[in-house]
């Protein structure tokens, strides 16, 4: 027997994952490119999933209105 399906399609699978995820695409300079695979590998988890770790952790433990922004623009 087994568990229902949750989904109709795989079309309707992936349609419901992207209505409850946003994606974030960013550019990053091949210095910390490397430096995050290396993370990565050293800790056995997805890139993505560190930096989505990353993120999250510096959201709740900087001061964002206090030091504002540490990076320059990609774009400039």
């Amino acid at each position: 027997m087994g568990r229902p399906k949750l989904h109709e399609s795989e079309a309707a699978r992936k349609a419901a994952y992207r209505a409850k995820f946003q994606r974030l695409d960013l550019p990053v300079d091949p210095d910390l490119h490397a430096k995050l695979s290396e993370i990565a590998q050293a800790i056995d988890v997805p890139m993505t999933d560190l930096c989505v770790s990353m993120l999250k952790f510096a959201l709740t433990n900087h001061q964002w209105a206090r030091f504002g922004l540490t990076h320059k623009r990609t774009n400039q």
